[in-house]
């Protein structure tokens, strides 16, 4: 028997034997390899492709990659929806993000489709020091499930969010880690009624073993999507009221969404996203003080920032968000949005020469450096290409990501634990089906960034 195999939980074990007809690793040591998944259309905003694109179809929240997507004449928008093509073939994955403690102690989720005809399964992996091992996880929606934002808090301490569905419609999901097992966690009521309510966590972020936030949104009965904050406090999660905000009387969609957490302290914490109407999105921000959630003002319109994706912070009033622009039907420049001093500004993270970039997630390790991650398109006949950006005394500078062949690649998420290491997760799409159709995970090694996780076709 291989060593490898004695290592293998029966799950992984199982779960291998369902892909081995499938899919093959390729990659650094053992793994699982590729996936993807399924997602009805939920008009929630004004997006749709740049003409004649066929979308790259995952960034580090459902909601936040359709935020990510320009199109001609218009702002970037809001979705939780694929566009293009979807192949529901066994193996098939999505990793969502990752978020670690240690150098032994990282973790991936998203979801996967174990075997024909059967929903989307979430997803969690392990680094372990040595390889990524899949870990067994809660399924509850007998349609489908998904897992979009994970947070570590140490060894035998992590959350994870995302969503499910099953007869009575969508609802959220949270799961937490204890060191032996992923457990399902009850989460608070939000009141919704009826198949057209629905609701989903996109993003965790924790200060703490009894300080953590999770944010989405809600709609009932068919309304405008709304923000929603839930509270873990060490015993229980509880809705925390956030700003509900106006709908314009718009034809287009309308709805606001929270794609993001940066929980610094139990009296600090951030929440970014997006807000659309009037077939156009502006940047969301709420600061959460100890007492309660207020709306705080985000760049100006004229900045350019439409929507924001992804938030850190290293110290109360320090903070630093991924956007995504507003602007031409081309050209669209990858942005990060920092405050600093009590005001906002807004820096351009890639140059020109491309057709577009975005960026999706962002992390910032103990010494302070940031680094955020997306994808950048050079033309309308080049696919998606990984965009990895770091911080330095000169602004962002672009880092170059290892190539993953002709199909392109996209990155939707970042962890740093330290300068000289960091992972990012995303996918490789499919040739065949087209969309995200293999799991791609990449490390830092503090040189440069290598394919640690790339599955392929047998």
């Amino acid at each position: 028997m291989n060593p490898a195999d004695e290592e293998r939980s029966p799950f992984e074990s199982k779960l291998r034997q369902e892909l081995a007809s499938v899919w093959v690793p390729d990659s650094l040591g053992s793994r699982i390899a590729s996936r993807r998944r399924r997602r009805h259309v939920r008009p929630t905003g004004s997006l749709t492709s740049l003409a004649a694109f066929v979308l790259v179809v995952i960034v580090a929240t459902a909601a936040a990659y359709a935020a990510l997507q320009p199109r001609h004449g218009q702002a970037p928008g809001g979705a939780l929806a694929p566009l293009g093509p979807v192949c529901l073939a066994p193996g098939s994955v999505q990793l969502m993000a990752v978020s670690g403690a240690s150098p032994r102690d990282v973790w991936t989720v998203g979801g996967i489709i174990v075997r024909r005809n059967e929903p989307w399964q979430t997803l969690a992996e392990r680094w372990t020091g040595a390889r990524w091992q899949v870990v067994q996880t809660p399924s509850p929606g007998d349609e489908y499930n998904m897992l979009l934002g994970v947070a570590v808090v140490g060894p035998g301490d992590a959350w994870a969010v995302g969503f499910s569905q099953g007869r009575s419609g969508e609802r959220p999901l949270i799961e937490h880690w204890d060191g032996r097992r992923w457990v399902d966690v009850s989460s608070p009521s939000l009141g919704l009624t009826g198949l057209t309510a629905s609701a989903s966590l996109t993003a965790v972020s924790a200060s703490g073993p009894a300080d953590a936030w999770a944010v989405g949104w809600e709609a009932n009965g068919g309304a405008a999507q709304q923000p929603i904050t839930e509270h873990w406090n060490g015993t229980n999660w509880t809705l925390v009221a956030s700003p509900r905000l106006p709908m314009p009387d718009s034809r287009g969609p309308t709805g606001a969404v929270l794609t993001a957490i940066a929980d610094i302290s139990l009296t600090d914490a951030w929440a970014v996203g997006y807000y659309t109407g009037n077939n156009r999105s502006q940047a969301l921000i709420e600061h959460w003080d100890g007492q309660s959630w207020l709306q705080s003002s985000p760049p100006s319109v004229e900045d350019g920032v439409s929507s924001l994706t992804g938030v850190v912070a290293s110290a109360p009033g320090r903070l630093w968000a991924t956007g995504a622009p507003e602007g031409p039907s081309s050209h669209y420049p990858a942005l990060v949005v920092a405050l600093e001093g009590g005001h906002w500004q807004v820096t351009r993270a890639t140059g020109t020469g491309h057709l577009y970039a975005a960026l999706a997630g962002m992390a910032i390790d103990p010494g302070g450096e940031r680094w955020a991650v997306g994808y950048t398109r050079a033309s309308t006949q080049a696919p998606e290409r990984a965009l990895i950006v770091r911080s330095s005394s000169h602004g962002w500078t672009t880092v170059s990501a290892p190539e993953t062949g002709p199909g392109g690649s996209v990155l939707v998420g970042v962890t740093a634990i330290s300068q000289t290491d960091a992972w990012a997760v995303g996918s490789v799409p499919s040739l065949t089906c087209g969309g995200p159709g293999y799991p791609l995970i990449e490390h830092w090694n503090g040189h440069r960034w290598e394919v640690s996780v790339l599955g392929r076709r047998q």
